[in-house]
């Protein structure tokens, strides 16, 4: 597992700890007869990115049996923090890409701003990408931890949403719409998200 990786899935857990309560998750954990432990960030030798995957969409599922839709709120804020965590905690190539992308003009930062939030959200290059579509932008994610080997009637990558969504926030200083248009969770084989550029 990356120290990438790693700083997600804690960021990940702390964050959500601290949004539903740390005796609530571990009590949800045990009902969907997963160890409370999951609810604690461990140590970087504690899990591979195979573990780490399986173990978020895990604590996902969870939620969403425990909340029902209703999760899809908290999902959000935990996205648009853990962008926040993930920027604050990246490395010095991270900072440096960062402050690049608040220089460029306004025009161009949306597009930077989703590679550098692609970059945080794969754990291997070319697992979350960004493509023009049109006059829109797209963001596709193989990977798809939380979704994959789900199965949902509704898009459910609400975490990826709204760290999207923080991400342009953060660069041009206002809300985007963001829709996830392609869900795995839902038979689709990516999970696609289109920005609409305004």
């Amino acid at each position: 597992m990356t120290s990438r990786q790693q700083r997600f899935y804690n960021g990940f857990v702390d964050i959500l700890a601290s949004e539903v309560g740390l005796e609530t998750l571990k009590l949800l954990l045990e009902k969907a007869a997963l160890s409370p432990d999951l609810a604690q960030p461990g140590p970087a030798s504690r899990f591979d990115g195979e573990t780490a995957a399986r173990d978020y969409a895990a604590i996902q599922r969870a939620l969403r049996a425990y909340y029902g839709r209703g999760i899809r709120g908290i999902l959000l804020r935990v996205g648009r923090l853990l962008f926040v965590h993930m920027l604050q905690t990246a490395g010095l190539p991270g900072k440096v890409r960062a402050s690049l992308v608040k220089a460029l003009p306004l025009v161009l930062r949306r597009r930077q701003a989703l590679e550098l939030a692609a970059s945080f959200l794969g754990a291997r290059p070319g697992d979350v990408t960004v493509h023009t579509l049109d006059l829109d932008l797209l963001v596709v994610d193989y990977a798809s931890p939380g979704a994959k080997g789900q199965t949902e009637q509704y898009a459910m990558c609400f975490i990826t949403l709204g760290f999207l969504q923080e991400a342009l926030f953060w660069a041009i200083g206002r809300e985007q719409d963001v829709d996830e248009i392609h869900c795995c969770a839902t038979g689709h084989e990516t999970c696609e998200f289109k920005i609409m550029v305004s």
